[in-house]
């Protein structure tokens, strides 16, 4: 079966998200990737979500259409879709209510080498990128571009980024960050 090519939207116009978890976006993550991949995981809440939910699911479903159509009936049966976002939950593993989304770019296709353009809140490009931490609240833009993964017979909606704007940044965190000042306290200024 040949695939059909997939169509790329844009979605430029979100409103402002929440980064959840550790975001690669001032170096690519190597671990799976030799070349890297920048990643960022946001959420939405409420109405926000379920229209980006609505219009990620309206895309998927098209391209699967398409590929239906081309595939023998035999494989037509194997067939299934993606999810296009995953439920948050806390720690006592009850949902929050937020969709986490999950962005993507290479860093590195063919010859082409990315890097992820970020602004500050007031509209600056950034020179230097800072460590993104969970927390931070960002708009970006989005290229939902969907695929066919013919091993797995699965149609979904890889969403790629390129433009960051960091509306308000959390910097480290987590049980690697430091402590706040106790006054009185030691001081090791002196070691």
């Amino acid at each position: 079966m040949s695939t059909p090519k997939p169509t790329t939207t844009y979605i430029d116009d979100l409103p402002v998200a929440m980064v959840v978890g550790y975001a690669y976006i001032n170096k690519p993550d190597t671990k799976f990737n030799a070349a890297g991949d920048y990643k960022l995981n946001i959420a939405f809440e409420g109405d926000v979500a379920d229209a980006l939910v609505e219009q990620l699911e309206g895309i998927r479903d098209e391209y699967h259409e398409k590929v239906l159509a081309k595939a023998k009936p035999a494989a037509k049966k194997k067939m299934v879709v993606a999810d296009v976002f995953e439920d948050e939950y806390d720690d006592q593993e009850n949902p929050t209510g937020r969709k986490i989304f999950k962005l993507k770019q290479h860093a590195k296709v063919g010859e082409n080498v990315f890097k992820i353009k970020v602004w500050d809140a007031k509209g600056q490009m950034l020179r230097t990128i800072p460590n993104v931490g969970a927390g931070s609240q960002v708009r970006v833009k989005i290229q939902a571009v969907p695929y066919h993964f013919g091993a797995q017979s699965t149609t979904g909606v890889t969403l790629r980024f390129q433009h960051v704007q960091l509306v308000e940044l959390v910097t480290g965190g987590g049980a690697g960050g430091g402590f706040g000042a106790i006054e009185g306290g030691f001081d090791g200024s002196d070691y």
